[in-house]
């Protein structure tokens, strides 16, 4: 392989490793703003739980039982129903997960092929590949704990299904109201929990962010150091050839696209 082949091909692997870092740290961004909108929807249900609860209270002085019952399945309905849209959220978590993963991935195999090529190993790519690497615990963490939150809403919405499959007919108030009082105490109980595994979720991605910014901006300095070394004028020359496509490479670091769209 000629010098020119392969100052080629190192210009064309890094400007791929920046392209796939740049990415990687626009998902992650996304995920900590999904994971914050699943926090969001789960905040509401506080009024609906307090509700739900307060019905166990009013079934014992209650002239109407059966009213009662029909309230608190009314009110385990609109908990499930946020709680689907709790799932649906962290949905939106995993797939933004995903694409960091998917990502990282790339920029990795790419940081591989660019150190087989001769003097492109060295301090800068094994910088890199350590905060890569970090990157990777990082996104491994958050689907775990996203895996976690959905088991526990999954508990959550057992508890108001049995409540919301009770007999119509109250027969017996003691025990009507310890169902609903049952339902209140582990929806309130499951949803805390998952709120509290959110704000780590979303702590731990805000975390990474300066090593997110680290990597995508090392990068894409290595490939301006590429494009530099293909061509070797004195840099007051070279400015005018080069200086669109170092633009283009310096926006990439200042953070996610204008038109960029979660998709969700």
């Amino acid at each position: 392989m000629s010098v020119e082949t392969e100052q080629a091909a190192a210009v064309e692997l890094t400007d791929r490793t920046a392209n796939a870092l740049v990415a990687a740290r626009t998902a992650l961004s996304f995920a900590a703003e999904a994971a914050d909108d699943v926090d969001n929807v789960l905040r509401r249900t506080e009024d609906e739980i307090s509700e739900l609860s307060a019905q166990a209270n009013r079934m014992y002085d209650s002239e109407l039982p059966e009213r009662q019952m029909a309230i608190a399945q009314e009110a385990a309905y609109g908990i499930r129903q946020r709680i689907n849209r709790g799932h649906e959220g962290l949905e939106d978590v995993r797939g933004e997960l995903r694409k960091a993963s998917v990502a990282l991935n790339a920029g990795l195999q790419t940081l591989d092929e660019l150190e087989q090529l001769p003097g492109q190993r060295g301090e800068a790519t094994m910088l890199l590949r350590g905060r890569l690497d970090s990157l990777a615990e990082v996104i491994q963490d958050a689907g775990r704990g996203t895996d976690r939150a959905g088991e526990r809403l999954e508990e959550t919405s057992v508890d108001l299904n049995r409540l919301r499959n009770q007999p119509d007919r109250v027969h017996d108030r003691e025990e009507a109201a310890d169902a609903i009082r049952r339902a209140s105490r582990g929806v309130d109980e499951g949803v805390m929990d998952v709120r509290g595994g959110l704000r780590g979720l979303r702590s731990g991605l805000e975390d990474a962010e300066p090593t997110a910014n680290a990597a995508a901006q090392e990068s894409v300095d290595l490939a301006m150091a590429a494009r530099a070394a293909m061509n070797p004028t004195p840099r007051s020359a070279q400015r005018v050839q080069t200086d669109g496509a170092e633009r283009d490479l310096r926006q990439r670091t200042s953070g996610p696209a204008q038109d960029s769209d979660r998709g969700r």
